[in-house]
């Protein structure tokens, strides 16, 4: 009888502790994506299902695609006919402008500490974004590179030395080529699971091109996103409003007039191939050479280039 009894409380522990610590993941899941929805007590199950994310590595285009973004939301509500101040984070300044549907949430992190480290074996099955409405931004490795070299330099106290050169910069294991192309093949990977069966890949080039298929792409996208259908006309605003140069002009007025070293500002050039100008070319070749041996098939748009 007694042996019974202790059977019962063992097991009603162990229950206890399986609970908590799963109170405890979502409450750090809640904490480090910055979820509102998950502190409040009065939230329901569904509402944290109306959530779609876009998983971008830095310097893709991520600034830009979020401030088209919030404009297309605040267009589409008939809340805005001007274009917003400029601000380095629109999706946090205007929160009230990421939900169309779905709510989007940006992240530039596939692993996220506490919940699913690098090297777990459940790095793939706590994804906060499993069988979500995901998008993965990609834009050609290179241009990352020397884009992300300029961003890098440009923010004091970073890790990265001040004096290193772009030549350098691509090599550097922490900040350069690998790592990188470490990170595509493990959005690759992840979207090949059933967890990652929702993930679809936009091309940074695509929803640059001034093609007429550039706001078809926008508004597949878009409509993905937030699983709502999508008002071209506000979108066609959403883009003109912000066009490459407008965006600056917004972004030198934001500043205030400070002057600022070549590169330093988040709108920098928003060119395809503009890194040629600035590698030597063994460098470009040793680019070209890993991206060709290393990066997944998956994007084979990337992998063949010349000097």
């Amino acid at each position: 009888m007694r042996r019974e009894q202790a059977i019962q409380l063992s097991s009603r522990s162990n229950w206890r502790q399986q609970a908590l610590q799963h109170i405890a993941l979502a409450n750090l899941c809640a904490t480090r994506l910055k979820n509102t929805i998950l502190y409040n007590s009065s939230a329901r199950l569904h509402r944290w299902r109306r959530y779609s994310y876009l998983i971008s590595y830095r310097k893709c285009g991520r600034t830009w695609l979020s401030t088209v973004l919030v404009h297309y939301v605040g267009h589409a509500k008939g809340l805005i006919t001007e274009p917003l101040e400029f601000t380095y984070a629109p999706a946090r300044k205007y929160p009230e402008l990421l939900k169309y549907g779905n709510r989007v949430v940006f992240l530039h992190k596939f692993h996220h500490p506490g919940i699913n480290p690098e090297g777990s074996h459940w790095a793939f099955s706590r994804c906060p974004y499993n069988n979500k409405p995901t998008g993965f931004l990609v834009r050609d490795p290179r241009d990352v590179l020397i884009s992300l070299y300029f961003h890098t330099r440009s923010k004091r106290g970073n890790n990265s030395p001040l004096d290193m050169s772009p030549n350098d910069f691509v090599r550097n294991e922490e900040f350069g080529l690998p790592r990188l192309i470490q990170f595509y093949n493990l959005q690759y990977n992840y979207s090949r699971t059933s967890l990652g069966r929702r993930v679809r890949f936009y091309r940074y080039e695509d929803l640059r091109s001034e093609s007429d298929s550039s706001v078809d792409n926008w508004m597949e996208m878009f409509n993905y996103l937030f699983q709502e259908p999508i008002n071209r006309t506000s979108l066609q605003w959403a883009l003109d409003v912000n066009e490459f140069e407008k965006l600056k002009r917004r972004e030198d007025m934001a500043s205030r007039g400070l002057k600022r070293a070549e590169g330093e500002g988040r709108v920098r050039q928003g060119l395809s191939g503009g890194y040629k100008a600035l590698l030597y070319n063994d460098t470009l070749r040793y680019m070209n050479d890993y991206i060709e041996k290393h990066l997944n098939d998956f994007f084979a748009d990337y992998k063949y280039r010349s000097l």
